[in-house]
């Protein structure tokens, strides 16, 4: 009998804790979520999205005339890739499965999946 009891106050007790942690998850996610929906946020996403295509072009323009692509241009892609992954696991940690849910997410994670891909597939079969 005193074993029973103290199973019921230790799973009593792990309850309350997992419920504690969770309302500070919950908060955390709500804290996360209303920084994603910030304006200075979205600034900020444009802004790097702008960099990233004028990335993208001047890549485009080294491989049309055959030329090595200068250091700054993969470094800064690589940059933005990695900043971009963070900020899909930040709004997955916020939105859970809503995120798949918005299909201008479903686009983002596609689009940031094919670039890893791309990246790690460039970075085992790199040419010297």
């Amino acid at each position: 009998m005193a074993m029973k009891m103290t199973l019921t106050i230790s799973d009593n007790f792990r309850e309350g804790v997992s419920a504690a942690g969770e309302q500070i998850l919950t908060g955390l996610r709500s804290d996360m979520a209303s920084m994603l929906e910030t304006h200075t946020f979205g600034v900020i996403i444009t802004f790097c999205t702008l960099v990233s295509v004028i990335l993208l072009v001047v890549e485009t323009d080294y491989n049309a005339d055959e030329l090595d692509i200068p250091m700054w241009v993969t470094t800064g892609s690589r940059i933005l890739l990695v900043f971009y992954i963070i900020e899909l696991m930040i709004r997955a940690s916020a939105y859970r499965w809503k995120l798949f849910r918005d299909p201008a997410s479903v686009v983002d994670i596609i689009v940031v999946l094919v670039d890893l891909i791309s990246e790690v597939v460039n970075l085992v079969y790199h040419k010297d």
